[in-house]
């Protein structure tokens, strides 16, 4: 009966782990404050990360756990994904799988969004720089 409860536990703890919000360190060494850093988001709406410097992070039922990237400031490479059955303004959408690998220049303190939208009948994705945000440390 003993083992029955640890496993339960045990998975009922990983299910809560998934639902935390999860930031990825992506540079060597110690911790650094969140101004020395770039934040780059993993998703909004249809757009996400896929990869950062090619490092990727595992998905758990096609979701991604990890909610943001922390990296130190300067180039990288980043790659843009966005998967089937998108919804762009409102309209369905079926792009299969489309991605884009882009090198940007982060900026320490920054947050980075990935963004996604369809124009004259082509997919459009960037990781727009929304500045200095006021987030807590976690």
């Amino acid at each position: 009966m003993r083992w029955f409860l640890v496993v339960i536990v045990g998975f009922l703890g990983a299910c809560a782990g998934v639902e935390q919000n999860m930031s990825a360190k992506m540079y060597p060494g110690a911790e650094r404050e969140q101004d020395e850093l770039a934040i780059v988001l993993a998703s909004n709406g249809p757009a996400m990360i896929g990869a950062i410097n090619s490092r990727r992070y595992d998905r758990v039922h096609g979701m991604n756990p990890v909610q943001d990237y922390r990296l130190l400031p300067g180039k990288h490479v980043v790659q843009l994904i966005v998967y089937e059955d998108a919804v762009f303004d409102k309209a369905d959408f079926s792009v299969g799988r489309a991605q884009s690998l882009q090198q940007v220049t982060l900026v320490a303190g920054h947050t980075y969004l990935p963004k996604a939208e369809m124009s004259d009948g082509r997919l459009n994705l960037w990781l727009e720089d929304m500045g200095r945000l006021s987030r807590k440390r976690d």
